[in-house]
């Protein structure tokens, strides 16, 4: 099954929710997540970024070690593939630092994280690590 993702509307979730920390135009965001895969999916038009991996206080503009070890924060072996991301990081949220305004960003943290078999316009950084 292939899933398409277009998000352009603000985030409707309460303040106090942690989930409203999530950017407006966030596709696809794997934030401190290990061992999972990002595969099969049309991620088109979002205005912040594509599909996106990141260490969870980068994500969340926290210093390093913002949760004090109550968590792994890096992401780490994860996989991205066969995926068609475009059109991604045209309005970005101020969240988000803007060279992540692409189809495909990592923040480079973590280990085993890797891309292939994607078709996209646009990554950071530049090349993305392959899983062979």
């Amino acid at each position: 099954m292939t899933l398409s993702w277009r998000v352009r509307l603000s985030n409707p979730v309460e303040t106090l929710d942690d989930v409203c920390n999530v950017p407006v135009g966030t596709g696809i965001l794997l934030l401190a997540v290990d061992a999972n895969q990002a595969d099969h999916n049309n991620v088109l038009d979002n205005d912040s970024f594509g599909i996106a991996v990141a260490n969870f206080c980068i994500g969340n503009h926290l210093p390093p070690g913002c949760t004090g070890g109550a968590i792994d924060e890096d992401p780490n072996d994860d996989v991205v593939s066969h995926n068609k991301v475009f059109g991604n990081g045209g309005n970005v949220d101020p969240k988000v630092d803007p060279v992540f305004a692409v189809d495909l960003a990592w923040d480079t943290s973590g280990t085993g994280n890797c891309w292939e078999y994607n078709k996209h316009g646009t990554e950071f950084p530049s090349p993305l690590p392959t899983c062979h």
